[in-house]
């Protein structure tokens, strides 16, 4: 039998996550929320020449979404004050990857619609601060659009990390005997980390 061609296999793969980027997260109740009582959340994806630039949503109230982020473009949940972490990734031609990991808090309406918007992202701290391990504060801008079409804009403050999960409890992190949730001051989120 003669072994499937690499292209083949390829585009196979390429189908398969164009397929599943369009599928959204749920975290819901036991029962799918229908569309008029559940929030919808999608993050932006753009693509330049050679480059792109995405959000993916990673976390809602702590529960994670799964190994397959890509796919996380959309998210749909029930509504309330909820807490939201997604990663900003970035590529240019063959290399790139997650330049930060944030988090925002927000009263999320039944029905409605949520957009984080690209090119919005602002914060004070410099490129070196933006690598390390301490966390850092932002904005982003956040739309929102009410099943009548009406649209308004919010700037929620954001905490942010060069990479790895914001947590606000052991609980918001990937289960493992040695992970902790380090807080740090001014910030009310802190970052998933193995036990000093």
């Amino acid at each position: 039998m003669r072994p499937e061609s690499p292209l083949k296999t390829l585009a196979a793969l390429l189908a398969g996550a164009v397929v599943s980027a369009c599928a959204p997260f749920v975290v819901a109740p036991d029962q799918p929320l229908p569309e008029a009582e559940a929030v919808t959340l999608k993050c932006y994806w753009r693509y330049y020449f050679l480059a792109m630039d995405e959000c993916h949503v990673s976390a809602i109230d702590g529960h994670r979404t799964g190994a397959l982020d890509f796919a996380n473009m959309t998210a749909r949940f029930a509504p309330g004050h909820r807490w939201i972490e997604f990663e900003m990734e970035y590529y240019f031609g063959g290399g790139g990857g997650t330049t930060g990991v944030c988090a925002f808090e927000h009263d999320f309406l039944a029905g409605h619609r949520y957009r984080i918007l690209a090119h919005s992202f602002k914060t004070s701290a410099d490129s070196l601060q933006k690598r390390s391990t301490t966390l850092h504060s932002g904005s982003i801008d956040l739309e929102e659009t009410g099943p009548d079409g009406a649209e308004v804009g919010h700037r929620p403050a954001l905490t942010c990390s060069s990479g790895g999960s914001l947590c606000r409890t052991a609980a918001d992190c990937v289960p493992h005997p040695d992970m902790v949730c380090q807080t740090q001051p001014d910030h009310p989120y802190g970052r998933c980390g193995i036990r000093p």
